[in-house]
């Protein structure tokens, strides 16, 4: 805020790179601080302890330097050891002056709570309502209100950012599951399915094998069968030729085979 109004007042007729005596004087005059306040020579003093070495101006340090004096001796509720104001019982700037460059160098105050209180009420209470300085005001406030809209939109984006990286969370959560659940029943249908193709190929080469096996008993019967009857011949042409030489034993021989087959049909 002060490097704002600092650069106002170097841009101001006539334009320099730091204040002058006049712009000074001028900005103490429109704040009602000189001559009601701060006498011509005070001021006068005032603005050559802030003085650049070398110049005939102050930079911005000094600037600075000589706003929170003004500050600090006209707008804070007690001095620098709790009492009143310096300006109400010192005799003179240049004690003043002495005494509050003193206690910031010594550190008897806290410079966050008092001297930044005083900034404060300096600028909101007086500074604000100084007619050169409205379009400076103008630009702090749009400024803020920039910000705040950054800081608005910033939490916003982080809010539906949040809320997106949930959602996208959620959304592969319930996609993987729904994977899981599908690749499972593919798993258990595939496992099914194997299963029952290796029942229905066991049981065709089961039926295979009993088709085969049958066919072999039949097979190894029927030879069983030829062998036995070829065996059979060579025994009956045996016994043939052996009665042959007793008519008897063969007549009696035959019919005892002519019983036996028809006992057989």
């Amino acid at each position: 805020m002060l490097r704002q109004i600092f650069d106002m007042l170097c841009r101001s007729h006539p334009p320099a790179l730091g204040v002058d005596s006049v712009k000074f004087s001028k900005l103490l005059y429109e704040a009602k601080i000189q001559p009601k306040l701060l006498s011509l020579g005070d001021a006068a003093f005032l603005f050559a302890s802030n003085l650049t070495p070398g110049l005939y101006e102050m930079d911005f340090g000094g600037f600075v330097s000589a706003v929170e004096w003004v500050a600090q001796q006209f707008y804070s509720e007690n001095g620098a050891k709790g009492t009143s104001s310096p300006s109400k019982t010192l005799p003179g700037i240049q004690h003043g002056m002495m005494k509050w460059q003193l206690s910031r160098r010594l550190g008897e105050h806290n410079p966050d709570d008092r001297l930044l209180s005083s900034l404060r009420r300096f600028c909101y209470e007086t500074l604000v309502h100084l007619p050169s300085l409205t379009s400076t005001w103008y630009e702090i406030m749009n400024s803020w209100r920039f910000e705040r809209k950054q800081q608005l939109m910033k939490e916003y984006a982080l809010k539906y950012c949040a809320a997106t990286r949930l959602r996208a969370t959620w959304i592969g959560f319930v996609t993987w599951r729904i994977f899981l659940h599908r690749r499972q029943r593919m798993r258990k249908e595939r496992q099914a399915a194997i299963k029952l193709q290796s029942f229905v190929r066991g049981r065709r080469q089961y039926l295979e094998y009993q088709n085969i096996r049958r066919i072999t008993i039949r097979i190894q019967r029927r030879v069983h069968a030829r062998s036995e009857l070829r065996r059979l011949r060579a025994e009956r042409a045996a016994s043939l030729g052996e009665m042959d030489a007793s008519p008897s034993v063969a007549s009696a021989y035959v019919e005892a085979i002519e019983c036996q087959d028809s006992c057989k049909a």
